[in-house]
């Protein structure tokens, strides 16, 4: 009967330490990924969420700007009128 070889202690170590390590980074992409889809998800909400917004605007205020951060209209078209002047 042929006597079984092994490999060295420190090279077994070596490969399942590194395997352990591509494991768990697999898990963790695993997790990003899972995480990505949510985040995906609440984006998608938020951008129809956006739009029944911006059309309850336009349909209370008409075509205007809105200064996000003062909360003040102007007329696109009176805006566009200044620029050409």
């Amino acid at each position: 009967m042929a006597k079984i070889k092994s490999i060295k202690k420190e090279e077994l170590k070596d490969l399942q330490d590194n395997i352990s390590k591509a494991n768990k980074i697999q898990m963790q992409i695993g997790g990003i990924e899972a995480g990505k889809l949510e985040l995906l998800e609440v984006l998608k909400k938020t951008t129809e969420d956006l739009k029944v917004i911006q059309e309850a605007l336009t349909t209370a205020y008409g075509d205007v700007n809105i200064d996000l951060q003062t909360g003040e209209i102007s007329d696109e078209k009176a805006v566009a009128a200044n620029k050409k002047n």
